[in-house]
């Protein structure tokens, strides 16, 4: 069996096992070195599907679009609004929204440019007038699943 890929954190690895000991990846009849490394390759499996990437964390709302972690292509940026959504939904804080994600909203024709007035003070700027921004918007759509289908 052929292993590739980045090694796993200390949490992933828990969650390996506890996937693999509640029968996540299939029935347990024996915990031997290959059903452990059987149960890797599920996991990382798992983690290729389309949707797991709701699960990975927030972009730092701090990363300016000088720093190579800023994202250049729009399905990115799509994806990380949806990031964003899932964790509102979930209870998530807007302070941890990306800023951008106001922008391609608006470039997008999702939202309305101007609207940021009310929320604007000169405490939290224009980066938390359009996290708070955004959590309204989300808020309004709460009933869909995501914001972009990608």
């Amino acid at each position: 069996m052929k292993r590739l890929g980045r090694s796993l954190n200390q949490s992933e690895l828990i969650n390996v096992f506890e996937n693999g000991v509640s029968g996540l990846y299939g029935k347990l009849y024996e915990a031997d070195v290959q059903t452990l490394l059987g149960w890797v390759d599920d996991f990382r499996k798992g983690q290729q599907t389309p949707a797991n990437y709701l699960q990975s964390g927030l972009l730092d709302p701090n990363v300016q679009s000088s720093d190579q972690r800023f994202f250049q292509g729009i399905t990115l940026w799509h994806k990380e609004v949806n990031k964003c959504f899932a964790s509102f939904k979930s209870g998530g804080h807007h302070n941890f929204f990306h800023p951008f994600c106001y922008d391609r909203l608006v470039l997008d024709g999702k939202l309305k440019s101007g609207e940021l007035k009310m929320h604007w003070d000169d405490e939290g700027g224009i980066t938390k007038a359009k996290q708070i921004k955004l959590s309204e918007f989300f808020n309004e759509n709460r009933r869909f699943e995501n914001i972009y289908h990608v």
